[in-house]
């Protein structure tokens, strides 16, 4: 082990000193990201795959943006629901408020912490960005 590391960070550059003159420039190809609003208080959506655990992306493609894994607190639950169930999940921002259970035909948790309640809350993490610099708290 060499007793120092060499760090080239030359080609890192810091922010721009003025960000409102930033122009940002995009080929005819490239879009910007979408935003949204909060998140809404009612989903809705079908299994659409339903797998144990050591999986790999074979196991899951074509999954793309929409998919939202689901874990159980109880085992049996799990084994009760089947591809193509309606699952249905209510209230969603008070449950992410108060405690991060969901309560889908079978109860679900992610065990989510407050950082990432508050930017589910939001709509997304640039969502909570932005609004938290608006605020004065980022």
């Amino acid at each position: 082990m060499p007793p120092k590391f060499f760090i080239d960070d030359s080609l890192i550059l810091p922010p721009f000193s003025r960000p409102k003159e930033v122009v940002i420039e995009r080929g005819p190809n490239i879009q910007p990201l979408p935003t949204r609003g909060p998140i809404e208080d009612f989903a809705e959506s079908s299994i659409i795959l339903k797998i144990g655990d050591n999986i790999t992306t074979d196991d899951i493609l074509p999954a793309g943006a929409k998919v939202l894994p689901l874990r159980f607190k109880d085992p049996d639950k799990f084994q009760r629901i089947q591809q193509g169930d309606q699952l249905t999940i209510k209230d969603i921002r008070n449950r992410l408020k108060e405690n991060g259970f969901l309560k889908v035909e079978n109860e679900v948790s992610d065990g989510l912490k407050q950082r990432e309640k508050e930017i589910l809350l939001s709509g997304g993490l640039l969502n909570h960005t932005r609004d938290r610099k608006a605020h004065g708290t980022y």
